[in-house]
């Protein structure tokens, strides 16, 4: 069964859609969290709090300010100032501060909180794609925040279907365990293009998955297939009854090296996709 995956998640352009993200995040760490006061209340510089229980060390508190934007350094500054100031008026001690922006990874921000010391407290970053990858791990998180977005883990699955209903139905199988220097049936180019051409067309409706590694993997899967169809293309000929085999002249030794390393590359891939599993 596929593994968590990051979707390439559009950003929300709501402040308070945005806290909830984040406290939802904090949730998926193990922390209880919530939104600290409301809308009109003094927040003391901090939007979140969340709460870490061990059995060993008892609970820790993290504050987090959210930012759905990019802040300048003054802002940074402001930022740190107001919730340092705000942390002093909790009847408990807080162990960390986050800032949590709705931008993706920035050197610039990371190097100068890097630079930023606090007695007794350590500052953190929290990026758009930490707290997307999250959303994009957990169906109800999807199903809260994209519902746009087909569930995800089904999304997959029903994508490594797909592959698999075109592996049996194109004989891929087949040809991998076939040995094209003893003779090739015909049909077999004409299957290796269906199968990479219906494959391309389904891989391009699911284009949201790009980023997830079955996705990848079945791609790189198409082009090794294509790639292995040109490559006997240009070594073989027809030779009656249905069959081709390969032109006068090209050494058996080494096509037979490298279609070994294509099968392999192809296996590889194949692994990947269907866990476990292998053509040969």
């Amino acid at each position: 069964m596929p593994t968590a995956f990051q979707y390439d998640l559009p950003r929300t352009k709501n402040a308070y859609e945005f806290e909830y993200m984040v406290v939802d995040y904090f949730k998926k760490q193990g922390a209880y969290a919530q939104c600290y006061g409301r809308k009109g209340q003094n927040q003391h510089g901090i939007d979140i709090i969340a709460k870490f229980t061990d059995s060993n060390e008892g609970s820790k508190y993290v504050a987090i300010q959210c930012k759905n934007y990019s802040p300048s350094e003054k802002e940074l500054d402001q930022i740190i100032d107001r919730s340092i100031t705000g942390i002093g008026t909790f009847p408990f001690s807080i162990c960390r501060i986050v800032i949590a922006l709705g931008v993706k990874r920035d050197t610039k921000i990371q190097n100068y909180i890097m630079g930023k010391e606090i007695p007794g407290i350590t500052l953190y970053l929290l990026f758009w794609e930490d707290i997307s990858s999250v959303i994009a791990s957990n169906d109800d998180l999807m199903s809260r925040y994209y519902p746009q977005i087909p569930n995800n883990t089904s999304f997959i699955n029903n994508l490594i279907n797909y592959f698999n209903k075109g592996i049996q139905e194109c004989h891929i199988i087949n040809i991998m365990r076939n040995d094209p220097l003893a003779g090739m049936p015909s049909n077999y180019a004409l299957d290796m293009d269906i199968f990479c051409i219906e494959t391309e067309e389904r891989l391009n409706d699911d284009i949201l998955l790009q980023k997830n590694i079955i996705y990848q993997k079945i791609r790189e899967f198409c082009n090794w297939i294509d790639y292995y169809n040109h490559y006997l293309s240009l070594r073989m000929q027809p030779a009656g009854s249905g069959y081709y085999s390969v032109v006068p002249g090209n050494s058996y030794e080494q096509m037979r090296n490298e279609i070994a390393d294509i099968k392999t590359q192809i296996n590889e891939c194949y692994m990947a996709i269907n866990s476990g599993c292998s053509i040969f």
